[in-house]
């Protein structure tokens, strides 16, 4: 009778192409075969949809009053859920990968300089130019780069060290800033040479602030993925 037409009614009001206008903006149903939005690309998207989904299904008393509507709501909160929790453990697994050493370099404002100078080396000539952006050696030897900072090269040791070669030189000396070594950095640190990947030996007096006590400030570096980068205070110059 008039009851049955009017649930029918009520049931035909709710169909979704006439629900889905009046959900929140935020809030996407992928189950629904509409030109609808994906599924969330972030974790605070994700977040949003779902508080708003809750929202419109304990607040809309007509929408409560039909279980198919309520059904596909919670399946859409559970899909949700699922992928809030896939987008927080993969923005953590990123947060724990380690950058190159090349992306340290770039990231360093006061390593502009002799990131400059790197790049401008190219990949032709004598001595290989070290890959930063590689993995570790083979024999699994990470790269250690010893990085002049922007003063080192402005101050007048930098300037003379400059000065003092050829172009085959300044290769040679750029090049000879890394080196390839298995020592941690606690041992590196307290040795007087290091065999840098043009073979020349670098003295690592500049990694060490030794005081009038006999203690020394240890020059820590930065961690990455494929080695270690130490910030120096100054150009080195390899031994003879």
């Amino acid at each position: 009778g008039k009851g049955g037409a009017a649930g029918s009614e009520q049931v035909q009001g709710w169909s979704w192409a006439s629900f889905v206008p009046r959900l929140p903006p935020s809030v996407h149903l992928p189950a629904v075969s509409l030109q609808l939005p994906s599924m969330p690309s972030s974790l605070a998207e994700a977040k949003q949809m779902a508080v708003d989904g809750v929202a419109l299904l304990s607040n809309d008393k007509a929408l409560a009053d039909n279980a198919g509507i309520i059904v596909a709501v919670v399946c859409t909160l559970l899909a949700l859920l699922i992928t809030a929790v896939y987008l927080c453990r993969s923005s953590q697994a990123k947060k724990k990968v380690k950058p190159s050493l090349q992306e340290l370099l770039e990231s360093e404002p006061e390593l502009s300089v002799f990131h400059g100078y790197w790049h401008a080396l190219g990949n032709a000539g004598p001595w290989d130019r070290p890959n930063l952006a590689a993995p570790p050696m083979t024999d699994g030897r990470p790269i250690v780069l010893f990085a002049p900072t922007n003063d080192a090269f402005k101050s007048p040791a930098g300037q003379r060290a400059i000065m003092s070669v050829d172009a085959q030189g300044w290769r040679k000396l750029l090049i000879s800033h890394c080196a390839f070594s298995s020592l941690p950095s606690e041992d590196l640190v307290l040795r007087d040479t290091c065999e840098s990947c043009t073979g020349a030996m670098l003295p690592l007096d500049c990694l060490r602030d030794t005081f009038s006590d006999g203690s020394a400030k240890l020059l820590q570096p930065m961690v990455a993925r494929n080695g270690l980068l130490y910030k120096v205070p100054v150009v080195i110059q390899p031994l003879k």
